[in-house]
């Protein structure tokens, strides 16, 4: 393991631990998906990073997360990803009656 490496790894750490990277990449996300078009495909995963930044600004003691650790906070950002997802799936989902086709029988 060369030294850059392991000095990559320390500033990604670093910025996992700060509420402001989580906004400024939930802004980002969202931002990004409406100008772009891509159909709110990243916008769940940008409100899961802004849900991050409220949990790290206010940081609650839930007990089980450890806000200096940058594996934690991954993992918070994974779950409440997955969260975010299932969330707005069953609010956006398309709820549209397809036509009957004719070939049915």
């Amino acid at each position: 393991m060369n030294g850059h490496t392991s000095y990559g790894m320390a500033v990604a750490a670093s910025w996992t631990l700060q509420w402001e990277y989580w906004a400024i990449l939930g802004l980002v996300l969202i931002i990004a998906d409406m100008i772009l078009g891509w159909n709110f495909f990243v916008v769940p995963i940008g409100f899961a990073s802004l849900a991050t930044a409220f949990l790290l600004g206010m940081t609650w003691d839930f007990g089980f997360i450890n806000y200096n650790a940058w594996s934690h906070i991954v993992l918070l950002f994974a779950v409440s990803s997955l969260l975010c997802v299932g969330i707005l799936r069953t609010f956006f989902h398309n709820k549209k009656e397809t036509p009957k086709d004719i070939n049915d029988y």
